[in-house]
C-alpha cells in the first residue's frame, strides 16, 4: 500500500494536482483510510500509464477515460478467460479433447 507521497514519487511527472484531478475523475480509486487515501499497485500502474499517455504519447486528456475503459475491459476478459481455462483444465481428458476440437472448428469457420 502506498500513500499519496509514495505514488507521486514513483510516477514520473505526477503531481499533487494531477493526482487529485484523476481521483476526482475516477481514473484512480484509492481506498480511504482514517487520515488519508491509500493506493495499491494497480493505482500506481494506472497513474504511471496515464502520465505516459499524456506526456510521452501526447494523447488528449479527453481520450483517457475511453482508453482506461477499454483496458479495464481487456483485463476483465483476461480474468474470465483464465476462469474458463481453469474450468476446462479440471474436466476429464475426453471433455477437454472435445472442447479443443470444437474450438478449432469455430476458428476454421471464422477464418
Amino acid at each position: 500500500m502506498y500513500r499519496e507521497a509514495d505514488i507521486i514519487r514513483l510516477c514520473a511527472n505526477l503531481t499533487d494536482s494531477r493526482l487529485d484531478r484523476w481521483v476526482q475523475e475516477g481514473w484512480i480509486t484509492p481506498k480511504p483510510e482514517k487520515t488519508q487515501a491509500v493506493y495499491n499497485d494497480l493505482d500506481v500502474g494506472r497513474a504511471d500509464l496515464i502520465c505516459y499517455l499524456l506526456d510521452e504519447l501526447d494523447i488528449q486528456e479527453e481520450a483517457i477515460p475511453v482508453i482506461l475503459s477499454l483496458l479495464d475491459q481487456v483485463y476483465s476478459l483476461r480474468g474470465e478467460l483464465k476462469s474458463v481455462g481453469l474450468a476446462i483444465r479440471d474436466q476429464p481428458k475426453e471433455i477437454r479433447s472435445q472442447i479443443s476440437v470444437t474450438i478449432q472448428n469455430y476458428k476454421n469457420k471464422t477464418s
